[in-house]
């Protein structure tokens, strides 16, 4: 790559973002980051460097974006009508290749210059060079690239705003309520004394009837499982009605979204 064969060139790589310092230095001070960084490996004497190059590649890498495939099929078929025009590696093809594979296609082209007919797109488009995962069917320059998820409106609506059963969770809620003040008395009544559960005793404010008796726990078991039937049961039915009118808002935002793009499609 040189045109004197004792000598060698190195080619060092630095991936920046655009708004990053060192890609606005100058072409000196990056020449001159190179070969300290090669000196300070060993790679090289920083006496034995004469030139340097600095090449800044814009947007480097392709990105597979669901309009992909149609995007390179329109590039292709501009190249196409020149008949002596060779592309080759990532910034060719538009492809991010492997490095053996870049060089593949440089080798293609260069015989193809000497008049072989060797098709450079079809590198890196074989079955067996993907890493994970086959797909289904892969035709000729075919890459893998994002896809929609089709799903049904109404599916994600019913699973996103899934709806609660009154009956089981004011169930639920009642039993629970029942038994923790039918467990707490029956503490207080084992260990007893003098006054049985003074503080618990004031519940009877609400639980008419309910005392630290094994009477007044049963009556008091009684009332608040009812009540916690009845709070559990009231708030699901809320949350239900609630959910359904904000699902059928989601519903007729999408519905509407749609409409309004509906001439695009025609």
């Amino acid at each position: 790559m040189v045109p004197d064969a004792s000598k060698t060139s190195l080619g060092l790589e630095y991936f920046l973002w655009d708004k990053d310092e060192e890609w606005t230095w100058s072409d000196d001070r990056l020449i001159h980051l190179g070969t300290q960084e090669c000196a300070r490996l060993g790679l090289i004497n920083p006496h034995e460097v004469e030139d340097g190059t600095v090449v800044r590649m814009t947007k480097a890498y392709p990105v597979y974006d669901q309009s992909y495939q149609e995007h390179v099929k329109t590039i292709r078929r501009y190249l196409e009508t020149f008949s002596n025009f060779q592309t080759i590696g990532r910034n060719g093809l538009h492809r991010y290749n492997n490095q053996d594979h870049s060089m593949l296609t440089g080798v293609y082209a260069a015989r193809n210059v000497a008049g072989g007919r060797y098709d450079v797109w079809a590198v890196n488009t074989e079955k067996e060079y993907l890493e994970e995962g086959q797909p289904e069917t892969l035709t000729h320059g075919d890459r893998l690239v994002p896809v929609p998820v089709t799903v049904p409106v109404d599916e994600v609506i019913e699973t996103v705003f899934a709806r609660l059963d009154p009956l089981a969770l004011g169930a639920a809620v009642g039993l629970v309520s029942a038994v923790g003040l039918l467990f707490a008395t029956a503490i207080l009544l084992f260990k007893g004394g003098e006054h049985v559960g003074p503080t618990l005793s004031l519940l009877k404010n609400y639980l008419p009837g309910f005392g630290a008796t094994w009477t007044g726990a049963t009556i008091g078991c009684v009332e608040v499982g009812l009540i916690g039937f009845g709070l559990a049961y009231m708030g699901s039915w809320m949350r239900n009605r609630g959910i359904e009118a904000y699902a059928m808002y989601v519903r007729w935002r999408g519905e509407t979204e749609e409409r309004r793009h509906l001439l695009d499609k025609v």
